[in-house]
């Protein structure tokens, strides 16, 4: 397949929504497409942006394979991480005070889902926070354990991760 791919984002629903990446790209055998790929395989939509445009998303009209175009397009966003992996000017970056780990679980059902932060044992994934002076907190990544957030926390800090966790020595 000869996708030319015109630019990859990366995107979240929400501060603990589930991660994507928005993919534009030319198909010649069809036209200029957007793929949403999310991380977990298997779970890409393909679209016509032309049809997009035109209010055109009906099932059978505005759909494509995904399977098809997967391979192509996780390709392009790791292409597109390492690009943009390159060292950064570190003297222009805000460095973070302080960090969280949270456990996050998934709630709702069909397109009204959200993410909420809950104690550990309630977690379905944990995300590690970075907390940016006067501007709040920022979602670093999200994890399958705990341990994979605290990993990472480490290669940061360079230290352990000893914060209180979610209702952590809350009274009955």
């Amino acid at each position: 397949m000869n996708l030319t791919i015109m630019s990859v984002d990366y995107h979240r629903n929400g501060i603990a929504g589930a991660p994507f990446h928005a993919v534009i790209f030319d198909d010649p055998e069809q036209d200029l497409m957007l793929g949403i790929v999310f991380q977990q395989e298997h779970h890409v939509a393909v679209f016509n942006l032309t049809k997009l445009a035109n209010h055109d998303i009906a099932f059978g009209s505005n759909s494509w394979r995904g399977d098809r175009y997967e391979p192509h397009l996780r390709e392009a966003i790791t292409k597109h991480n390492l690009q943009a992996a390159a060292p950064a000017d570190v003297t222009t970056l805000t460095p973070f005070d302080d960090y969280e780990i949270s456990g996050v679980r998934e709630f709702g059902c069909g397109t009204d889902r959200f993410c909420e932060r809950v104690p550990d044992e309630e977690a379905t994934f944990w995300s590690l926070y970075g907390h940016i002076p006067g501007k709040g907190a920022q979602c670093i990544g999200d994890f399958k354990s705990r341990s994979c957030a605290e990993e990472v926390y480490f290669l940061i800090t360079k230290t352990d991760y000893n914060a209180p966790r979610l209702n952590e020595g809350a009274q009955p």
